[in-house]
């Protein structure tokens, strides 16, 4: 049996330096795309596999030695300079995100990525120019984002579903899991009314995840009464949205509202008791509201899913739009609060 080839016999073969085919199989943009891809093959048909103890030891080096230059980078939608978006949640992304790269000896840079195709094409050509080797896209404001990049060297996944082209690698929290657990928890404390309102962008956000397991629930669940779910228009007015709540209210006569945190400052503005009159679940507690009941859609452990996601690219020398994006969801948890009854 003969031994299968080693680097030098595929530089021979191709007429270029050892250093050269290493840097080729790893991808690295300083070889040109067109010596990267005669090069590949070439290792191809010469029935070249790389070593996965030693690309193990090349992971193990990496870690304990951090390199300086070895960055990752934090998108966010925005102009540049503009800063971390003043919301908990990117805060606890960014925590999560940073962290986890810290222990797998990467650093990260906040990079904010205009929505003017010319801008946004001059900030990832910047990127490109300093080697940056991976991107950890934050959410954009609203579902359906579209960019017309050269992404090709970068590693690369986008936290939730808000950006819908290029196609790449996303983590999220498993939001069909968290509407899941706050019904099996309504159903324990005896709630049989469960009403369902969202904001017609939030949940675009999520692919209409929560929708689609309320929905599911109805049918097959005959512990729950069926209670239509309110949509609210993204442009209503506050005083359109409390009229269409109030009718939707007396409709359907709900026992308990799953919702996000905005929704219950709403019904409070109408005078309504929580819990007295009515329960609240949040889709989206935070530590910062520490007496809401709710689905705790762990943030910072989703940051951190996305750079293994991407980390885990770049150790495997993917890069560009994979052919085949995949979906990681991270486990979200339930928090109690004091915005449901106790169990009767």
């Amino acid at each position: 049996m003969s031994s299968p080839p080693t680097l030098q016999d595929i530089a021979d073969h191709a007429g270029v330096s050892r250093m050269t085919v290493s840097r080729a199989l790893r991808n690295e943009p300083r070889c040109s795309p067109e010596t990267r891809e005669r090069i590949q093959k070439i290792a191809k048909e010469m029935g070249y596999r790389p070593n996965p103890l030693v690309v193990a030891r090349m992971q193990q080096m990496r870690q304990r030695h951090p390199s300086r230059d070895t960055c990752l980078a934090v998108v966010q939608p925005g102009e540049v300079g503009s800063g971390l978006k003043d919301n908990e949640n990117s805060r606890q992304w960014y925590a999560g995100i940073t962290q986890r790269a810290e222990e797998l000896g990467f650093r990260t840079e906040l990079v904010n990525l205009p929505t003017r195709a010319d801008a946004a094409k001059a900030v990832i050509r910047t990127l490109a120019y300093r080697q940056v080797e991976g991107l950890c896209f934050l959410p954009f404001p609203k579902w359906g984002w579209n960019f017309d990049l050269d992404l090709r060297q970068f590693s690369m996944a986008a936290i939730g579903f808000t950006l819908l082209e290029p196609h790449i690698h996303r983590v999220a929290s498993d939001h069909r899991e968290g509407l899941s657990i706050a019904l099996a928890k309504l159903k324990e404390l005896g709630y049989r009314r469960v009403g369902l309102v969202l904001e017609e962008n939030t949940s675009s956000r999520v692919d209409h995840q929560h929708l689609e397991i309320f929905l599911r629930h109805h049918l097959f669940d005959q512990d729950i009464y069926p209670v239509s779910p309110l949509i609210i228009e993204v442009k209503s007015t506050p005083k359109t949205q409390a009229r269409r709540f109030q009718q939707w209210r007396k409709a359907e006569q709900p026992d308990v509202l799953i919702s996000n945190l905005d929704s219950l400052s709403f019904i409070k503005g109408l005078k309504i008791g929580v819990p007295e009159e009515i329960g609240f679940i949040s889709l989206d507690v935070q530590a910062n509201h520490p007496s809401i009941c709710g689905i705790d859609q762990q943030p910072r452990r989703v940051g951190a899913c996305l750079t293994d996601r991407v980390v885990s690219q770049i150790y495997c020398n993917q890069r560009g739009i994979p052919e085949y994006p995949e979906l990681t969801l991270a486990p979200p948890k339930w928090k109690d609060g004091d915005s449901l009854r106790p169990q009767a």
